[in-house]
């Protein structure tokens, strides 16, 4: 958990938050990005560099630095560029993600017990999966009816074996023994949805008493596990072996306190190890697992599936993650090229470029690849044409080229036209559909502001609707504020003419530039919002010519409980004072190494000096002595508010470690104000006027060369410390 304000946020949200976000569009907001592989490089915003360092990788959803060591994914990364603390970086990603961040209270004793019983649970289910799993895999190799289907596919050993697949029989007696000997909760196996148990309601279809009148889900079927993005077997895609049987063909489990098929593409595993390594620059998008198999082993390991469903959201989502390009492999019969068409909206939403090929009539990629090999399914999907292109001709087709057919299909195309993300690429489909169709170039054009005029009109109506209702009909803000509160810059950018409210926002030329976060309210302690621009240089840094210094994390958001207060701490010192307080150990070894002194404040020291104390005295140590005794309340009240905010702590990381990381970064940051408060100086100094004394100057001129020593002495140690010298 972790705290926002009084409430708490769920580990499970924050790690969905993680899941969900994209970092190549959310670091592409701050650096110019240009792929290098399987990566993509830029200048680090962290710190000043000229030649590119910066590494981003989409496949494992982090970014890393080689100059100065940033390191993180993408709640890090807004975290660190906006200056937001943990909670408002959750917030601030959860809102660009689509995740409603559920505020909850601290818990009470009984919901506590219901959230370890929750967890407790996932793990028995994963559990039971894994061992399922184990079992099905064993089947498949005894089971000569599944041995002969795999060899009648042409799938290999070695593809069965990447892909765990398993079979499933009908033999109840035998999985009953397995149950047993695993020693395997019933209760379990109907929450995975292995059992279907007996319905009351139903008396005519109950199953085997052996399984309390329920029946087993999957029978006679080869078994296609179904992996998460952390390589967990969540559920079972079940494929038919008879094709004379009037049954789905696919059998997936429901859904499961860990499964949601939505959530979840067939074959991920192997195609995010394809894109890590290079291998390939687009994904392959087909609809049944095991065409995702056959392609594997005939060398397209960039193949996956959406398990027989309709794309969803969160499956675009993980293909964006993988490629910005993907190739839509459409079955050769109707449905499958309506799959296709169906999800094209969906991938374009996410900005990748689709392409598709439809087979030939009757043809899956299976059979395909079975027919006419490898080498010709990769000749034939070299002119694969962009998606919208294959539709656009498709809807040509369906029409006549009158007034009516051209309306018709300019009412089906336009949207998607519309959902395009690249600016460069859409006049030029507006310039392949006015062909096609056979309209006015400019006719398309208009029809297109239209259309953004409508839907981003009632979008507003509707949001300003919905505030009015929520203050009982009272509006407290203008328009034109609210907005510029229900829509982010690029927002208004784009929908300007939708209404003569947001016409003062359209020559503001820090909409056009600025990524959605750039305009932050920050407050200090006054009434009075103030605007701060990210990468706003301080002033009087050009006129010194010096180097400005990386500026350590800090809320933009100051707590009710500080507006007040004359004693504010810094975000990397209120990490590190919540750190050691949940921390023994690591207090212990921090203050053996003396890095007491990496604190500049003296009362935090003595704060943490007063926990080692309350511990050596074998009590529990919570600050509550040191809290009674000292004087300044603004202190008191930063301290508790840090030790209310638990960190995240990784039980595996080694302590030596995590304490060298801790020191350095308040090493650095307390480097980094002493370098501030000098050019600060410096500023100070550089706007005294001359005196007409010779010695006043003279004074001056000494200090300002003490000033200049001591930025470079600074300078230089903070250096060393981003940069440490390489050890032979």
């Amino acid at each position: 958990m972790r705290q926002l304000g009084f409430t708490l946020i769920p580990d499970d949200v924050i790690q969905k938050v993680r899941e969900r976000a994209d970092i190549t569009q959310i670091v592409g907001e701050v650096v110019t990005l240009k792929r290098a592989g399987a990566s993509l490089k830029g200048l680090c915003p962290f710190h000043g560099e000229k030649t590119p360092s910066f590494v981003v990788n989409p496949q494992q959803g982090t970014y890393h630095c080689f100059g100065c060591q940033a390191h993180g994914d993408a709640l890090t990364f807004i975290k660190e560029t906006q200056n937001l603390n943990f909670p408002e970086a959750v917030k601030a990603l959860a809102s660009r993600v689509g995740i409603e961040i559920v505020e909850e209270r601290p818990l009470r004793p009984e919901q506590r017990e219901q959230r370890i019983k929750k967890r407790a649970l996932e793990d028995r289910l994963f559990e039971a999966q894994e061992l399922l799993t184990q079992w099905y895999e064993l089947n498949l190799r005894r089971s000569s009816v599944a041995q002969s289907y795999l060899n009648k596919r042409e799938i290999t050993e070695e593809a069965a074996r990447t892909f765990r697949l398993g079979w499933a029989s009908d033999d109840v007696a035998q999985f009953m023994r397995w149950v047993r000997e695993k020693e395997v909760a019933l209760d379990d196996l109907i929450t995975l949805g292995v059992v279907i148990p007996f319905d009351p309601e139903q008396p005519n279809k109950r199953g085997d008493n052996r399984l309390n009148g329920g029946r087993l889900r999957f029978r006679n079927r080869v078994m296609c596990p179904i992996f998460d993005i952390r390589d967990r077997v969540v559920g079972y895609s079940g494929r038919v072996i008879d094709p004379k049987q009037k049954i789905a063909k696919y059998l997936n489990s429901p859904e499961t306190p860990i499964f949601t098929k939505g959530d979840h593409l067939f074959g991920l595993k192997s195609a995010r190890i394809a894109m890590r390594s290079n291998k390939a620059r687009y994904l392959i998008l087909c609809e049944g697992n095991l065409d995702v198999i056959s392609l594997w082993q005939s060398g397209f390991p960039n193949t996956v599936a959406a398990m027989g469903t309709a794309l969803s959201d969160r499956q675009a989502n993980l293909i964006k993650r993988l490629t910005s390009s993907v190739v839509c492999v459409m079955d050769g019969d109707a449905a499958g090229q309506a799959a296709a068409f169906k999800s094209l909206p969906i991938l374009l939403s996410q900005g990748l470029d689709v392409r598709g090929k439809l087979l030939p009539a009757e043809q899956d990629p299976d059979s395909f690849i079975r027919t006419y090999g490898a080498r010709s399914f990769k000749d034939w999907l070299v002119d694969a044409q962009p998606l919208i292109l294959v539709k656009l001709q498709a809807i040509s087709k369906e029409y006549p080229k009158d007034p009516i057919g051209q309306a018709a299909m300019v009412k089906a195309m336009l949207p998607l036209i519309q959902m395009i993300k690249d600016p460069h690429q859409r006049p030029l489909f507006l310039d392949s559909m006015a062909k096609e169709i056979g309209v006015d170039r400019t006719y398309l054009s208009e029809q297109l502001i239209q259309q953004y005029t409508q839907d981003t009109h009632s979008s507003f109506t509707r949001s300003k609707q919905t505030r009015a209702n929520q203050q009982g009909g009272r509006q407290n803000v203008s328009d034109a504020q609210q907005a510029f509160t229900e829509h982010s810059p690029q927002d208004l950018l784009h929908n300007s003419y939708t209404s003569n409210k947001t016409k003062s926002f359209r020559n503001k030329k820090e909409l056009k530039d600025r990524p959605w976060w750039a305009n932050v309210t920050i407050q200090r302690g006054s009434t009075k919002a103030k605007s701060r621009q990210f990468g706003d240089r301080p002033k009087g840094e050009a006129d010194l010519k010096i180097a400005s210094a990386p500026q350590p994390p800090r809320s933009l958001q100051t707590s009710t409980a500080h507006l007040h207060t004359s004693f504010i701490l810094l975000g990397y010192e209120r990490e590190a004072i919540s750190t050691l307080f949940y921390s023994p150990s690591l207090l212990n070894l921090f203050l053996e190494r003396g890095h007491l002194e990496y604190f500049a404040h003296q009362g935090v020291q003595d704060f943490l000096i007063a926990l080692k104390k309350e511990r050596d005295e074998g009590r529990f140590a919570t600050g509550e002595g040191f809290f009674e005794k000292e004087q300044d309340q603004s202190l008191v009240a930063a301290l508790k508010d840090c030790i209310a905010h638990p960190p995240i702590q990784d039980e595996k990381i080694d302590p030596e470690r995590a304490l060298n990381d801790l020191s350095k970064r308040l090493r650095l940051g307390l480097l980094q104000s002493q370098l501030n408060q000098t050019v600060s100086e410096l500023k100070q100094l550089s706007q005294t006027k001359k005196s007409h004394d010779l010695e006043t100057n003279d004074v001056l001129n000494q200090k300002r060369q003490k000033l200049l020593e001591s930025y470079q002495n600074t300078q230089a140690k903070l250096q060393e410390l981003i940069h440490p010298p390489q050890t032979s």
